[in-house]
């Protein structure tokens, strides 16, 4: 997310933006499993998601939130968590950046969340660029996400056609 942090941050700046995980978690509730008790939103923008999840999943002790581009949630954890959310967030990151990503979600949990977007965004940048720099096939992001995950689950119905919605552990090294 180096190439367009600036720009996220000007983003961020402007409006509230990064939220889509706030409408869409009953949606996905299902997806995250009650046996965790920390939980780490990475990518969260602005979204209120680890608080909503700790509120709805009390045994859920620890959620914190993370995202380069929001000023008080821009210091990566140094950390594992139980579980990693990663929702429409993948999309945002330059593909020459990606394997650095996914690296360092590979760091902070065992499993996880990822809901990906394969289309563009509605949002454009205030360089004018579209919001989601890589829009790939849900193929593509399979076989990234296979690199370091194993997919458990297809969580529905948010899996279709132009999103993809996976739950995921992390595969022994």
């Amino acid at each position: 997310m180096k190439k367009y942090l600036a720009v996220y941050k000007e983003l961020h700046e402007k409006k509230r933006y990064g939220t889509s995980s706030e409408r869409m978690f009953r949606k996905f509730a299902s997806c995250i499993p009650r046996d965790i008790t920390s939980l780490l939103d990475y990518g969260s923008g602005q979204s209120t998601l680890a608080s909503i999840i700790k509120k709805e999943r009390q045994h859920i002790k620890e959620a914190d939130s993370y995202d380069p581009a929001v000023k008080g949630r821009d210091k990566f954890p140094e950390k594992e968590y139980d579980f990693v959310t990663c929702t429409d967030m993948l999309e945002h990151v330059p593909e020459e950046e990606l394997a650095e990503t996914l690296d360092k979600l590979y760091t902070v949990a065992d499993r996880g969340f990822f809901m990906i977007a394969c289309s563009e965004a509605r949002e454009v940048l205030p360089n004018g660029e579209n919001a989601h720099c890589l829009v790939k096939p849900p193929k593509w992001w399979k076989e990234k996400i296979e690199e370091k995950w194993e997919i458990t689950g297809t969580c529905q119905p948010l899996h279709s056609g132009n999103r993809i919605a996976w739950t995921v552990k992390r595969k022994a090294s």
